[in-house]
């Protein structure tokens, strides 16, 4: 990812060298779900505005067509890069069908979110939360990490609810979690399993729709009061609550 640095640790004579993902410093960090179209023509084009008002290290989904889409998009390929030139992380939403999708397909479309957008991650949907499904996840990942380029190779996975167990994130099989995608009324509901605390807020997102500008307060301290670190919040709904910004936007950008 492009907050990823090392820090160096003396201890005597020895040094060692450990991993600092500097986006970890706070519970309000966004993952943002942009599925709207990025139309350059549009002067109050949605994904120009988030490029250029999310904070550093935020991560933003990219979904051409339930996936990389039939051919490359020029309207993606102008905004993708302005993300990232903001410091912002941007991945490839690919579908796992909860572990049934040929595993060729899915690393097809990992392959061509690199080759035509220069990705910074990969997002997998539709995530089974069963552990029967461990080896094709750990698989996927271990495809990402390989093949991807250094700092471009973040695993965001969707189950969309919490596993009984932390089988995702020991193995791992991602990096980042989403343990909860549901309404505003569904989330004031949902408790997280203990094991959950054992990790850090930042290995987990919730991305919660269905949420008026009077409650966006009270779920955006929700999530972070139940131990999660990335966030989207959200007054959109329907077949696709992810299709615009929302009106709080202004307000999301500065965290809780």
């Amino acid at each position: 990812m492009r907050a990823f640095k090392q820090i160096l640790l003396f201890f005597g004579t020895g040094v060692i060298l450990l991993p600092l993902f500097t986006g970890f410093a706070h519970a309000s960090e966004l993952l943002i779900p942009a599925y709207f179209y990025p139309d350059i023509w549009n002067t109050t084009n949605k994904w120009y505005t988030m490029c250029d008002t999310a904070p550093a290290q935020s991560v933003v989904i990219v979904n051409p067509g339930s996936g990389p889409g039939p051919s490359i998009s020029s309207d993606y390929s102008d905004v993708v890069p302005r993300c990232q030139n903001n410091n912002i992380n941007v991945i490839g939403y690919v579908d796992t069908a909860y572990g049934t999708r040929s595993l060729n397909a899915v690393k097809a479309d990992i392959d061509t979110f690199y080759s035509w957008y220069g990705v910074d991650g990969i997002f997998f949907d539709q995530m089974s939360s069963s552990d029967t499904t461990q080896s094709y996840y750990e698989e996927l990942y271990d495809y990402v990490h390989t093949n991807a380029p250094s700092n471009q190779e973040l695993v965001v996975g969707n189950m969309g609810t919490a596993p009984t167990t932390d089988w995702a994130l020991d193995t791992p099989v991602v990096d980042i979690l989403v343990i909860f995608e549901g309404t505003h009324t569904s989330f004031s509901s949902f408790t997280p399993p203990a094991w959950v605390g054992d990790y850090d807020p930042t290995d987990f997102a919730a991305l919660v729709y269905d949420t008026g500008s009077t409650d966006y307060g009270s779920t955006c301290s929700g999530i972070s009061n139940k131990g999660i670190g990335y966030q989207y919040v959200t007054d959109d709904n329907g077949a696709n609550p992810w299709d615009t910004l929302p009106p709080y936007w202004t307000t999301e950008l500065s965290g809780c």
